[in-house]
C-alpha cells in the first residue's frame, strides 16, 4: 500500500495523474456588528471648543469621547447642547467609531434633575 501512495505521488508530480488537493471549505459565520456602543460614567474634563470630553467610566477607565453637529446631547427627554454638560456630570453615551478610531457620540444622556422636594412630599415609611 505505501508502494502505490508512493507512485501516485510520483506521477502527480511528473503530471501523469490529474490530483486535487482541495482544502475543506470553511464555514461562514456571520457576527452581527452593533451599531452603536454605551459608555456609562462621569464627565471630567469638557473642551467646548473642540467638542471633546473625557469620562471616567463605571469600570475606573478613563475614555475620550468625540461630539459632532449629529450628536444628540439630553436631559432626560429634553433636549440640550454641549454647552449644558458640566464636569462631573453622570452620563450615558452611545458612540460609534469613526475612520480613525476614535470615538464619536451619537447620544450623551444626562439623568433628569432629581426633586430635591419628592423625599419630604413622600416620606420614608416609618419615618
Amino acid at each position: 500500500m505505501k508502494l502505490f501512495k508512493k507512485l501516485i505521488v510520483i506521477a502527480a508530480l511528473v503530471g501523469c495523474v490529474p490530483v486535487s488537493f482541495a482544502a475543506p471549505k470553511a464555514a461562514v459565520v456571520e457576527v452581527p456588528v452593533p451599531e452603536f456602543f454605551t459608555a456609562k460614567g462621569k464627565i471630567t474634563q469638557l473642551n467646548a471648543e473642540e467638542k471633546v470630553l473625557h469620562v471616567k467610566l463605571e469600570a475606573g477607565l478613563e475614555v475620550t469621547f468625540h461630539a459632532d453637529d449629529k450628536t444628540l446631547i439630553k436631559a432626560g427627554e429634553t433636549t440640550k447642547s454641549f454647552a449644558d454638560l458640566a464636569a462631573d456630570d453622570p452620563v450615558m453615551i452611545e458612540y460609534v467609531y469613526n475612520g480613525d478610531y476614535e470615538k464619536v457620540a451619537k447620544t450623551i444622556t444626562k439623568p433628569p434633575k432629581s426633586d430635591s422636594t419628592s423625599a419630604e412630599k413622600n416620606p420614608a415609611p416609618g419615618a
